[in-house]
């Protein structure tokens, strides 16, 4: 039986494969790009709307610590010593809060969960290809791993 005159070869066929698998891609990159462009404009309107809103709280705040210093200047304080002890009553605020922050930054540590994995993961390709032949790096992924993970019997160091 012959094959009728309108069939492509292979590499026609191929050809057309790799076309349609660049357009779907080219379709894929537009959609992603639209969605982006989209959560973009939002996320800016989101954002703008709260900076107005801290803007706003500020002032108020402000207003609020006028009243409160008024508020004991009517209760019979001389102005400066209602506007010291609000001053003083922030300040303090301020001092703890700051050191509140300091203690929070210093609990961060870097990502050494990732670079023990890392290193582990280099020991086995080099152990795979020959370059190291020790014992000990015949599994460094694993032990990056295990590592990370924490000893056996579930206590923290």
């Amino acid at each position: 039986m012959t094959a009728p005159s309108n069939d492509r070869s292979i590499g026609q066929l191929v050809t057309d494969a790799l076309d349609d698998v660049r357009s779907i891609v080219q379709h894929e990159k537009a959609l992603v790009k639209a969605e982006i462009t989209r959560a973009v404009k939002v996320g800016g309107v989101g954002a703008g709307l709260l900076a107005t809103a801290v803007g706003l709280l500020s002032l108020a705040v402000i207003f609020l610590l006028v009243a409160a210093a008024q508020g004991l200047v009517a209760a019979g304080l001389a102005p400066w010593a209602a506007f010291l002890i609000v001053g003083g009553a922030l300040l303090l605020l301020a001092v703890l809060l700051a050191l509140v922050g300091v203690v929070s930054l210093k609990k961060i540590s870097g990502p050494t969960r990732a670079v023990e994995q890392g290193k582990g993961t280099v020991d086995d390709v080099k152990h795979a290809f020959g370059s190291d032949d020790t014992p000990e790096a015949s599994s460094g992924a694993a032990k990056a791993a295990a590592t990370a993970a924490g000893p056996a019997d579930g206590t923290r160091r």
